[in-house]
């Protein structure tokens, strides 16, 4: 008799162990590990939309051609935008064969992913130490780098690696 009436407390507290323990792994994950971001605004289009999810990755090392959430202290908020440079490079925005297209160090970057032709110019920036160049794929409809501000690497949570249209349940790799 008293071994059926402990069964139903090792149960309960068996449940409340593994409770804890799961909200105390998925708390830890999305403060160190991943975070699931809402996308507003059409600057990342065609490849990110508004009202999407991206999924970052906190601890990834960015690189060139990543795309990253970070925080703009010149906007107030959060951004999600491609990083065309690091620190030490020179970026610039130049005419060349018909159209303008972006220069890293002296190079015409292959962009397949933007929407469509540049429509402005910039003269080289030298990318600062602790600091990025930031554009959106949305190159004409978006409030990036080329209004001359540099993204903080210290403001970056992530760089996204998965994309979710919520809508239509559609997952993609970034």
């Amino acid at each position: 008799m008293k071994e059926e009436r402990k069964r139903p407390l090792k149960t309960i507290t068996s449940l409340v162990i593994i409770v804890v323990l799961a909200y105390i792994i998925s708390f830890f994950v999305t403060q160190y590990l991943i975070a699931s971001i809402p996308i507003l605004g059409q600057s990342m289009e065609p490849n990110i939309h508004e009202g999407d999810r991206v999924i970052v990755y906190r601890l990834a090392e960015v690189e060139r051609g990543d795309v990253v959430i970070f925080y703009s202290d010149f906007d107030s908020k959060y951004l999600v935008k491609r990083v065309i440079g690091l620190a030490g490079d020179t970026i610039e925005v130049k005419y060349e064969d018909g159209s303008n297209y972006v220069f890293r160090n002296g190079e015409k970057l292959t962009e397949p992913y933007i929407n469509e032709s540049i429509d402005y110019t910039q003269d080289a920036v030298v990318i600062g130490d602790g600091q990025f160049y930031y554009l959106g794929d949305n190159r004409n409809h978006s409030a990036d780098s080329h209004y001359g501000n540099l993204g903080d690497m210290e403001q970056i949570v992530g760089v996204a690696f998965l994309r979710i249209n919520i809508k239509c349940f559609e997952l993609s790799f970034i």
